[in-house]
């Protein structure tokens, strides 16, 4: 029987897939109320709107931004990629860099592409 390694990585792992699947929702539902706001200023006749309310006040999510977490995250992660003692978690890391590379998808570009190509064609590599 193959052995198990469970470390904190996979917590940490499960625990940045859950913050950046929230995330994804809030922006999803903030983009829509921004929307709706937009509509309904040039529309005259009343409707009932429902909306969800995001699970991340627009706020935290600037806030998340602002702070860099996901760019720092995907730095830190990037370089494990470097690293065979770190082998066993790639599969891990590179999943989480594609879903913070992919987590506002209307922008053409990301904070985690910007990392890769910068470490990618940097001199000292």
């Amino acid at each position: 029987m193959p052995e198990i390694r469970v470390t904190d990585m996979f917590a940490r792992a499960n625990a940045l897939d859950l913050i950046t699947y929230i995330y994804v929702r809030s922006i999803s539902v903030a983009e829509q109320h921004a929307a709706m706001l937009q509509r309904q200023k040039r529309d005259t006749k009343e409707r009932t709107i429902i909306l969800l309310k995001p699970m991340i006040s627009e706020a935290d999510l600037k806030r998340l931004d602002d702070d860099d977490i996901f760019k720092k995250t995907a730095k830190i992660l990037w370089s494990y990629l470097d690293q065979s003692d770190k082998a066993y978690y790639h599969s891990t890391i590179a999943r989480l860099l594609c879903l913070f590379h992919s987590r506002k998808p209307s922008e053409p570009s990301s904070d985690v592409e910007d990392l890769i190509v910068s470490d990618l064609t940097s001199i000292n590599r």
